[in-house]
């Protein structure tokens, strides 16, 4: 939404200063991106300590560390003990 209201080289803006203040005050910081910029991502992941990445193959969701690099994990909600837990697999 930060990128359609006020543009990408904007929205750019905002997120350094967000990445300075999160790493002053040595707290964590989340920023999604939809796919659909590319260039935004690879600036974003340059400036970011860790990058993750959230794929879907075959109707299950995927998660993998590009930045550091990680294997593949499966993504699932455990039920079994009557709340949903998110589960990790490789």
């Amino acid at each position: 939404m930060l990128i359609n209201t006020y543009g990408a080289r904007h929205a750019l803006s905002a997120f350094r200063t967000y990445a300075t203040r999160v790493r002053e005050a040595r707290d964590l910081g989340v920023i999604l991106l939809k796919p659909g910029y590319p260039k935004l991502a690879k600036i974003l992941g340059a400036m970011a300590d860790v990058h993750l990445k959230v794929t879907q193959e075959c109707e299950v969701p995927i998660v993998y560390g590009i930045k550091s690099r990680t294997d593949f994990y499966a993504f699932e909600m455990d039920v079994s003990n009557g709340c949903a837990m998110p589960n990790l697999h490789q």
